[in-house]
């Protein structure tokens, strides 16, 4: 993602923090009780992200990336599918074949298959922040995003 699209985004999620918080001091003053207006607060600022997220992945084309890299003389491939809304999809791939797929919002999740283990990290609203093979008894290799 270049500068020009980081920039909307964070514009677009300060944005969507007023608006939620617009929207608790709302219900607050419509009567609603303070945790009520909180819980307001909290789903009108998932909902916006959510939106965000939803335009990063259809209007600038981020909806499947991949990571590749060699580990031990072995072709390892991760595929990080953002189509989905609310998870994204990962697929890894070694010397051609898929041997594991899970999903992940946030958080990291472990990918193993052939002996190979890798950890995939995602940030809070789901972009990838890492792609590493983990070794228990070797280094550990960062994957290369492609493309």
């Amino acid at each position: 993602m270049d500068s020009r699209h980081e920039g909307r985004l964070i514009v677009f999620s300060v944005g969507a923090a007023v608006v939620a918080l617009a929207g608790a001091a709302l219900a607050y003053v419509a009567g609603a009780s303070a945790w009520l207006s909180a819980v307001v607060s909290v789903v009108l600022l998932m909902v916006l992200t959510l939106a965000a997220r939803r335009a990063q992945t259809r209007r600038w084309g981020f909806a499947r990336r991949s990571w590749r890299g060699e580990y031990r003389g072995r072709s390892v491939e991760v595929v990080f599918d953002e189509r989905l809304v609310f998870l994204n999809r990962l697929t890894l791939v070694v010397d051609g074949q898929q041997v594991d797929q899970t999903t992940i919002w946030y958080g990291t999740r472990l990918l193993r298959g052939d002996g190979i283990t890798v950890e995939v990290g995602s940030g809070w609203i789901g972009e990838c922040t890492g792609v590493e093979v983990r070794s228990a008894d070797g280094p550990t290799v960062a994957l290369q995003e492609q493309g």
